[in-house]
Order: C-alpha cells, then structure tokens, then sequence
C-alpha cells in the first residue's frame, strides 16, 4: 500500500503515464481547458426550437436551452376591387407567371342579384349586331342579340316568267321605290341543242391573234387559243478541224447522202505551219550532241547531228517542227547565244464542217450521231431561235348556230379549216323569276301585284304561315349597378325600349386576391408594384413573430473534443457552431518513459524527489497591466531557455489571468 502511495505521487508530481512495459519513450501535451459551443441557426417558431433541443438530447446526450433572439417580420398582400371571379383570377394567374407569388381569389361582402339587360324586338339583323356592338363598348357589359319568333302573317308576291335579266332588275327597282317592297329573282334554265367549233393549225402566235380578233368580232362569239404543237429550239452542230480540205469534203458529203443533213465547209481562221532549223558550227561531236540534249530537254524537240562534210565541226539538224515547238526553240537558242538558220518548209489551212439550222433536238442527235460514228469529235448548239408555235381555235358551247356559221365562214376567208359539232342536254337559254320579301300591309301587296302586272308580266300571292324572324338584344348578368344604368342610357338614346331583368341568381359584386405569406420586404414591395403597374388597389399587413436560438450548456474537455462536437452538429443538422471556453486547464504533458512501474519508483527513491520548481514564461506574452497572456499556445518552461523544447511544461492560451513571482531578464 505504501509503495502503491508513492507511485501514485511520483506520477502526480511529473504528469507522468506509468506504464508496465518497455516502449519507445514519447511525450505530448493535452489541453484539460473547459468549452460550450454556440450555434448561429436562428428558429422561426417555439415548436421548432423546442423539437431540435430535444433532439439533442436524444442524439447526444447534450444539456441545452433556448431563448428568444429577436423578431422577424412576414407580409400579406391583399388586392381589392375586382368585379368577378374571372377577372380576379385572371390578374392572380398573371401575378404568378410573372412574380413566382401564389394568390387566393375570394368573394367580399354580400351577395346579389344577378339582372341583365333585355331590349324590344328589332326586325333588322344588321341593327341589332350593330346596337349590341356599340352596347359592350358603352357599358363594359358583354352583348349578344338573339333570334325571337313573332307569329305576325305576311304574303308574298311572286311573279310569272320574265325572258330577260334586264327586266327583271327594271321591276325590282321600281318594286323598292315606289312601294318599298325588296324582292329576289332566281334563273331557270332550258336545256337544248349547244354547237361546238374547233379551227385547223394557225401557225404563228401573232397570226392566231390576229385571226381569233378577228372571228370575235365577225361572229359575236368567245373563243380561245389552244396550243397544238409547240415551238422548238434550232441547233448548229460543228465538226472538229479537218486536216485538209479535201477531207472536211468528203465528211460533209458523207453527212449529206447518209444522215440527209445539209451543211457547209468554213476555214477554222488557225494556220498550221511547218519549219527547218540547222544550227550553227560546233567544234567537235561532243558539244553538238550536249547541244541536242540541252534542246531535247527544254524545248521537247528532237533533232539530229551532222558532220559538215569533212570538217571537225557539227551541227545539230531539226526538221517538222510546228509553230509552237519552233517558238521556243528559237527562245532557246537565243537564250543560249548560238546561231541558226531556219526556213518554213509547209502551211496547211485546217477546215470544219458545219450543218444548216437543225429544228428540234431529235435533229440535233441525229447530226451528232453521225460524227460519232465517223469518229470526229463534233459540238452542239443552239442558235437562239425558235420555231412558231401551231395553235387552234376553240369555241366550247353556243346556243346560236346561227353565229357558228358565220365564225366559220370567216375562218374560210383566212384559209383557216374548221369543225362544228353538235350536243345536246346542256343549259343554254335562261328565264327569270322574281318573289318578294314578307310583306305586312296588304296595300303594299297590291301595289306590287300593278307594278309587276304593268310590265307585262303575271303575279301570284302567297300567304306565309311560318313565324317572322325578330332580334332581341342582351347583356351579360351583372351585379353592377353602375354598368347595368349605363346599358339602359345607351338603348334610351338609340330610342329602344329596355329594362333590367332579374336572373334569379346571385354573385357577389367585389373580389379580392390574398397572397401567402411572403418572407422578405423586397419580395413585398414586387407584388405592390405589380399590382401598381396594372392599376389594381393593393395593401399589405405585416406580422412580426419572435426568433429562437439554442444555447447548448453541455461542457467538453479540450479543444479537440468541443471541434468534434460542432463537427457533429454541422454534419447532422447543418448548424454552424463555434467554440467557446469557459474556464482554463492546465496543458498535461504525457511522458512514455519506457520503464516499469518498479523501476520508477526505485529510480526516484534514490534521489530526493521534489514537486515543485520555478516556471517561467517569455515577459512580452503577458500584458504586464492586467497580468493576461495575450497569445494562444504560450509555453511555460522549467527553465528561462527557448533554445531546446525540452524545458516545455505547459501551454498557455490567449486570455488566462497569471501571478508573476518574478522576473530573470526578458522572462518573469
């Protein structure tokens, strides 16, 4: 027990681990200060405070309150003023769309009835679209007519045969202004013998015209121009040159008696010459076979050497050299400063065959046809000229036989043939018949009956039993007293009669919108002013709540152990903590020593064994003042020595109240 006691003493005094086996020795220091955290989440509402403090405890383990911080404020828009549903709805849709705010659309006040405007019959339709038109932009208060039968009788008057069109519209026109009476006339249609004319070939698209003017005039009829045959394109095709003329000869007198071409022979305007050219002395074999090599290859022409009789002395001989060739030969001997002679020694005059105007392409194949088989090269083009087209006129149907006759003698003066033919069963000749409109007064009956009649044409009376078609003009329902006084004051001023008619059903006459709740002052005033910017009364109230924070009261040992804890709380809950110490500990040096606990012991119960000893720090670490370390990580020593980290015994932080004992130099 007593040895026990003493070992118990020796770790205290030196900070020391004791351990009972042999290891590597190894020291280092362990903060033993005390901490709380502090959290910057804010909380809107007790409910959720409350439930994240009790989390805590359950997750950790941790002793933690909360208290109030402070206050937020939330905001509700109301817009007011809305005359429906509809348009309530509308402007909310559209608050959405352009601001991301989600509105409630709700009646205000009570409700009322529903009464729409309903005028007297009008007979006109055209009036009553008009009115109802002129109504909606007056009011504001959408307007339609609808259709309402009256059983009033009337009589219609319908006239006998009339034999022309004329006529008939000279009786409407005195039916409307001498007894106001409109009226409609149909066609009837009698079928009979109908006459068709068709001409022979006109050739010439001036000359048709021509004749068709002329037919119209003569026979009074309608006519037309078909196309019958089509104009073609003319085409020239051209043999490549012929080395003589004798041979473009013979190749155009073969063009002529097998491919019944015609054509002639034309100069290709390019003389083909032919020269010598001798050059001058060389003095031996050697130079002039270097010269006809030089030639040979700059200029591709070959030439030959040649003694010059019995002389040392060469020269180098080209002969069929055609006027290219003998160009740059000339260029090269020049070049080269040798001396030559030279002599044109033929001219020939190459010759083409070309064919007469070809029409149409089948001709123009035909000739190139020919070239190929005689294996010449030949190009085809056209001249730019095109053969007249052939047109026939055409008169579809006539009545008048009469006047097809006289067409086709006149076409037999311009030696033009033609064809008539004969159908039946279709419309050609036409009557009329005329019927009035409903008539009401029967002196305007009878006063269309004498017009009709005077004319010379015969009337009947009809007595019509179904209903007159009248209009009626209306309003949409509205509770709004103001549009519905408006309605009644335009109808008033176009002399109708109308009244406000119940629906026998209600609706309220206000709406308003109401937004959720809106987080921020800025989100607020953009609501405000979208409502501004439609002109649309809105309002706002503002609630202001408390905020909530926790204070975590749970105390950790050493700055290692509080920065897992906020760790934790940022991981698991997203929180941002940070560290706060509350009471300073002293900085415990660990030491292996690599002995056994008897070896300790005898070792320090051989020597005098003592605890305490001078500690110092460095003197500008300690404000002398307030007798405060003002760094973290201060190291206290056993010794005024910061040479070796050996002395180290302790660490102070920034902040821990000190009692200097003394002072050694720049150390206390």
């Amino acid at each position: 027990m007593k040895k026990t006691i003493k070992i118990m003493l020796l770790a205290a005094a030196f900070g020391m681990t004791v351990q009972t086996g042999k290891e590597a020795q190894a020291a280092s220091y362990v903060d033993q200060s005390i901490y709380t955290m502090n959290t910057s989440k804010v909380f809107t509402t007790e409910s959720e405070v409350k439930k994240a403090v009790e989390t805590l405890k359950k997750d950790k383990k941790w002793t933690a309150t909360y208290q109030t911080s402070g206050n937020t404020s939330t905001y509700q828009l109301t817009a007011s003023g809305y005359e429906s549903q509809t348009a309530a709805s509308a402007s909310a849709a559209a608050l959405k769309k352009e601001t991301g705010m989600s509105g409630t659309v709700s009646p205000v006040g009570d409700r009322l009835p529903l009464q729409k405007v309903v005028s007297d019959p009008v007979n006109d339709e055209a009036q009553a679209k008009k009115l109802s038109l002129e109504l909606t932009k007056t009011s504001g208060l959408n307007s339609t007519y609808e259709v309402i039968n009256q059983s009033r009788p009337s009589y219609q008057v319908i006239s006998g045969t009339i034999d022309s069109e004329t006529k008939v519209k000279n009786i409407q026109t005195e039916l409307q202004k001498q007894a106001g009476v409109t009226s409609t006339y149909q066609t009837e249609n009698k079928a009979g013998a109908v006459y068709q004319l068709i001409s022979g070939g006109i050739v010439g698209q001036s000359k048709a015209n021509t004749i068709l003017q002329g037919f119209q005039k003569e026979s009074g009829l309608k006519a037309v121009l078909q196309t019958v045959t089509a104009g073609k394109p003319y085409y020239i095709v051209t043999s490549a040159a012929q080395a003589s003329q004798s041979k473009a000869q013979t190749l155009l007198t073969q063009l002529q008696r097998e491919a019944k071409i015609s054509g002639k022979i034309q100069k290709t305007g390019a003389l083909k010459n032919v020269y010598r050219l001798e050059s001058g002395y060389f003095k031996d074999n050697k130079q002039a076979s270097s010269a006809a090599a030089q030639i040979k290859k700059q200029t591709g022409a070959a030439g030959t050497v040649q003694r010059v009789g019995k002389t040392k002395n060469y020269i180098v001989k080209l002969n069929q050299l055609n006027d290219t060739a003998y160009g740059k030969t000339v260029a090269f001997f020049k070049k080269k400063k040798w001396r030559y002679t030279s002599k044109k020694i033929s001219s020939t005059q190459p010759y083409q065959v070309v064919t007469g105007n070809l029409l149409g392409d089948d001709q123009a194949k035909k000739a190139a046809a020919f070239f190929q088989k005689k294996k010449v090269s030949a190009t085809t083009k056209k001249t730019g000229k095109v053969s007249d087209s052939t047109y026939r006129l055409v008169v579809n149907q006539s009545a008048d036989q009469a006047k097809m006759n006289k067409g086709a003698a006149y076409l037999k003066t311009q030696k033009v043939t033609s064809s008539i033919t004969t159908g039946k069963g279709q419309a050609v000749s036409k009557t009329y018949s005329l019927k009035t409109t409903p008539v009401y007064e029967q002196s305007k009956v009878k006063q269309a009956q004498e017009i009709i009649k005077k004319n010379g044409v015969a009337s009947s009376t009809k007595t019509l039993t179904e209903a007159v078609k009248q209009y009626r003009i209306t309003t949409e329902p509205t509770v709004n007293q103001t549009k519905l006084n408006q309605a009644l004051s335009y109808l008033t001023k176009q002399k109708m009669k109308a009244a406000a008619q119940k629906t026998g059903t209600t609706d309220y006459g206000q709406y308003q919108i109401k937004t959720g709740v809106i987080s921020t002052a800025a989100l607020r005033d953009q609501g405000l002013a979208f409502f501004k910017k439609r002109n649309e009364p809105a309002a706002y109230k503002t609630t202001t709540k408390p905020t909530y924070k926790i204070n975590i009261t749970q105390q950790f040992t050493g700055l290692p152990t509080v920065n897992a804890a906020i760790a934790f709380v940022k991981s698991q809950y997203g929180w941002t903590a940070t560290a706060v110490k509350i009471k300073n500990g002293p900085m415990v040096m660990q030491t292996n020593y690599n002995l056994t606990v008897n070896e300790m012991v005898n070792k320090q119960m051989k020597v005098s064994p003592q605890t305490d000893g001078a500690a110092y720090v460095y003197a500008a670490y300690v404000d002398p003042a307030t007798s405060t370390v003002n760094t973290d990580g201060l190291n206290v020593r056993s010794t005024p020595d910061s040479s070796s980290a050996s002395n180290i015994v302790a660490q102070l932080n920034k902040g821990t109240k000190v009692r200097q004992l003394g002072k050694e130099g720049n150390w206390i």
